[in-house]
C-alpha cells in the first residue's frame, strides 16, 4: 500500500489489482509525473492534514476526469457505495478540496476551482467535456466485467438519459452484453462464453 501511495502522490495512475484464481495480478500503468500535484499534496500534508490512499485515488481520478460519482469512487477505491459517499463527503467538507453538484442520485463531485487553479499548470484537464461515446462504452464494459449494472447506475456515471442508455446497451450486445429481467429489477451483465 505504501508503494501505491507514493505513485499517487506523484500524480500517477493507481496500480490495478485483479484476482485470477489463487493469484493476484498487479498492473502499474505508465503515466507521467504531475509535479504540481506532488507539490499540492506536500503542501496539504505540511498543513497537518492527513491524506490517505483513498483520498489520493479520488483526487488523482479527478486530475484525469471532469467529475466523480459515489458509484465510480466505490469502484476505483474498492469500497461500498455508502463508504464512498462518506469518503467524498469528507474530502468536500473536511479537506475542502472538492465540491458537489447535482442532487440525490445524480450527485457528482468535481475539484474546487481553487484546487484547479493550483494544479492547472502541469496537468491536462478534460473537465469541460463529457465522455465521448466510445469512452463510455469502454467504461461500461470494464465495470460489467466486475459486476452487474442497472440502467440507473450507468446514468449516474455517464450523464446519459434512460433511453440513451438503452440504445447504447443494444450497441454493446455484440460485446456479450445482455439484460436480465425487465423494469426496475433489470440489470445488464456480460454473458460468459
Amino acid at each position: 500500500m505504501k508503494h501505491a501511495k507514493n505513485l499517487l502522490i506523484e500524480g500517477k495512475e493507481p496500480p490495478q489489482y485483479r484476482q485470477i484464481g489463487e493469484s493476484i495480478e498487479l498492473t502499474i500503468i505508465a503515466s507521467s509525473v504531475v509535479p504540481s500535484f506532488r507539490q499540492f499534496i506536500t503542501r496539504i500534508i505540511d498543513q497537518g492534514i492527513n491524506i490517505d490512499v483513498d483520498h489520493l485515488i479520488v483526487l488523482n481520478y479527478l486530475l484525469r476526469h471532469r467529475e466523480i460519482t459515489s458509484l465510480e469512487a466505490s469502484y476505483i477505491c474498492q469500497r461500498s457505495v455508502e463508504q464512498s459517499r462518506e469518503l467524498l463527503s469528507h474530502i468536500e467538507k473536511e479537506l475542502d478540496l472538492i465540491q458537489s453538484g447535482g442532487i440525490a442520485k445524480g450527485k457528482y463531485y468535481t475539484l474546487k476551482p481553487s484546487t484547479y487553479t493550483i494544479l492547472e499548470k502541469d496537468a491536462q484537464y478534460d473537465r469541460d467535456k463529457r465522455l465521448d461515446k466510445e469512452s463510455i462504452k469502454i467504461r461500461i464494459l470494464t465495470l460489467l466485467k466486475e459486476r452487474n449494472l442497472t440502467n440507473e447506475e450507468i446514468r449516474q456515471f455517464t450523464g446519459l438519459t434512460k433511453l440513451q442508455i438503452i440504445r447504447l446497451m443494444h450497441e454493446l450486445e455484440n460485446d456479450g452484453v445482455k439484460i436480465f429481467n425487465r423494469g426496475r429489477a433489470s440489470h445488464y451483465y456480460i454473458e460468459s462464453n
